[in-house]
């Protein structure tokens, strides 16, 4: 009996690690991919406004605005010819979304909403934490997207007789690199109160730009050792307490116990 072939990648996209385009004004319409990234950047870039002023050697800048701008490239590959299809089908679908959406009226037509988008991928690409603790990706336009097939990986020759001898026959690209840049539309309050406190999304505890790798929870607490002395901290909890406390990277497994429970002082045994 021939063995069953596994997608490796399904179960990658099943972690989590794929990018999701949502359409505000459809929001049923969502596509999303498993996110193999070759390039990503995430740009913070100020305008100002120079007003140069008589005898005076250096203008006065005066702050129009911050814009934020993501740029994303990515391979979606195809293991079978229904998933080759199907990637084709999904860039069709994130095209259609560039497209408003139109009302008549009267006999006339015109633009009834504009064709924004929400996209999410991890903690990269990400609102944080919205209302009532849903998670949605960040608002934003799109310049466009870019399909280009790796032509290098080959197509896949999807011929009549794979559908029963329909006239359905075609080409397929085994891997498409696609790309695109998001200018992020703020929802939320950003910026700084006359106190130094910021004032955006969790005020102290935002977690603008980026989504908080944290939950909430306790860092778990390593183990003691007898006779209450010191705990040992063996490598694999020194690992996860160190993605509390980076700090832990660069030294002993004493030192670092010590310092664990100097910050988390409710964990010791």
């Amino acid at each position: 009996m021939a063995e069953q072939f596994i997608d490796a990648t399904d179960a990658y996209a099943g972690a989590g690690k794929k990018l999701i385009f949502q359409s505000v004004p459809n929001p049923n319409v969502i596509v999303e991919f498993k996110a193999f990234l070759t390039d990503f950047s995430d740009d913070f870039k100020q305008s100002w406004n120079p007003t140069e002023v008589y005898g005076r050697n250096d203008a006065v800048q005066t702050f129009k605005n911050t814009q934020r701008v993501i740029g994303v490239s990515f391979d979606v590959p195809a293991h079978s010819v229904a998933e080759a299809y199907e990637n084709m089908d999904k860039c069709s679908t994130l095209a259609r979304m560039l497209y408003p959406s139109y009302e008549d009226f009267s006999g006339a037509t015109s633009i009834a909403k504009s064709p924004l988008l929400r996209i999410k991928f991890l903690n990269l690409i990400s609102k944080g934490r919205a209302e009532g603790g849903i998670e949605t990706g960040l608002l934003g336009v799109v310049a466009g997207f870019n399909f280009k097939h790796n032509v290098d990986a080959g197509y896949i020759d999807w011929s009549a007789a794979d559908f029963g001898g329909q006239d359905r026959g075609g080409l397929a690209p085994k891997v498409i690199n696609m790309s695109f840049q998001f200018t992020v539309l703020h929802e939320e309050d950003l910026g700084w109160d006359l106190e130094g406190n910021w004032r955006g999304d969790y005020g102290a505890g935002s977690v603008f730009p980026f989504k908080d790798r944290k939950t909430g929870a306790q860092p778990p607490a390593p183990s003691a050792a007898p006779g209450g002395t010191t705990p040992n901290v063996s490598i694999p909890e020194l690992d996860q307490v160190s993605d509390y406390i980076p700090e832990l990277d660069n030294v002993s497994d004493t030192d670092a116990a010590a310092d664990y429970y100097a910050q988390y002082p409710e964990s010791i045994p």
